[in-house]
């Protein structure tokens, strides 16, 4: 800091003589001694804690409204029914196509699910594999099938939320996983 000399520095020590004194150094403090009419260290005690209690309680309302919003949109997912698989009417069909086998398939035994555990490509494409055999019909390949319920999970009506990660599927499981095997043909002994 440096000291002016000068007619600018005579100007400003008139103005601070003249300047009236600070008269508290908590002047928030001093109202509410005057208005409680209380010690002026008593109302200092007292303004800290209201000014302590307003900070705490403007943090308090906002994690409220932030968990009362949060739990009002969980429960709309909540309320919300889990996507269920359109029940279409069946028609006999002569000869099913293969996008028709697999809806119907869909619709006998699977059911969509919210929890996070997959079901392989290769457990659904065996059970309808087991499902169709039952119907005498006859089942795609493991890549035709695939194809076929990729392009099925595509329709929301159909599949729900399906999601895919792999040959893994997301969002759906069987009705039963308790599925009579298919008959594994025995071997010619030599």
């Amino acid at each position: 800091m440096t000291v002016r000399d000068g007619p600018e520095s005579a100007a400003d020590t008139q103005k601070l003589e003249t300047a009236p004194a600070v008269r508290a150094t908590n002047p928030q403090a001093e109202v509410i001694a005057r208005l409680l009419h209380v010690a002026r260290e008593d109302a200092e005690a007292w303004y800290a804690l209201l000014f302590a209690l307003a900070v705490e309680a403007a943090a308090m309302s906002v994690l409220v409204l932030a968990e009362t919003t949060t739990h009002h949109h969980r429960q709309a997912e909540k309320s919300v029914a889990p996507p269920a698989v359109v029940h279409v009417q069946r028609k006999e069909r002569g000869s099913p196509s293969e996008a028709g086998r697999v809806l119907d398939w869909m619709r006998d035994r699977t059911i969509p699910t919210e929890n996070g555990t997959p079901t392989t490509l290769e457990v659904l494409q065996a059970d309808y594999e087991v499902w169709c055999t039952g119907r005498e019909l006859k089942a795609e390949t493991v890549e035709a099938f695939a194809e076929t319920f990729d392009h099925m999970r595509e329709i929301p009506e159909v599949a729900g939320n399906i999601k895919k990660l792999g040959n893994r599927y997301y969002g759906i499981k069987l009705v039963d996983t308790k599925v009579v095997k298919l008959p594994v043909p025995k071997r010619e002994r030599k």
